[in-house]
């Protein structure tokens, strides 16, 4: 199916493919109050509005072996928001996605 989808216009088969990966991620640890919310704004929901969503996992010395990231997310209570530090060095769809799926680790290994 990617094969043909991908003859016909590789940058709609790329659209497509990348969205689905952090959509993929999205159904794997997401609530179903998230995939309510985030689901409609990767894909759009309105003809001939196209949405695209990031997935952001590579980093420098990891690639993407999630096992060896260094990218941080931790909770601030006092502004009620995620802050996450760290460097992606490839972020599919990145310049132009209306949903970033970012890998962060919030319990860092410590060995």
């Amino acid at each position: 199916m990617f094969e043909e989808l991908f003859w016909g216009d590789a940058g709609i088969g790329m659209a497509i493919a990348g969205t689905g990966l952090a959509a993929a991620s999205l159904f794997a640890n997401g609530t179903p109050e998230q995939l309510g919310e985030w689901l409609p704004q990767m894909f759009g929901h309105a003809p001939k509005i196209l949405m695209v969503a990031s997935f952001c996992s590579s980093e420098p010395g990891a690639g993407s072996d999630v096992g060896a990231i260094l990218t941080r997310a931790r909770y601030d209570e006092a502004n009620d928001e995620w802050v996450i530090n760290g460097v992606k060095t490839w972020a599919t769809h990145g310049g132009i996605a209306n949903v970033h799926i970012v890998v962060a680790s919030v319990h860092p290994r410590t060995w």
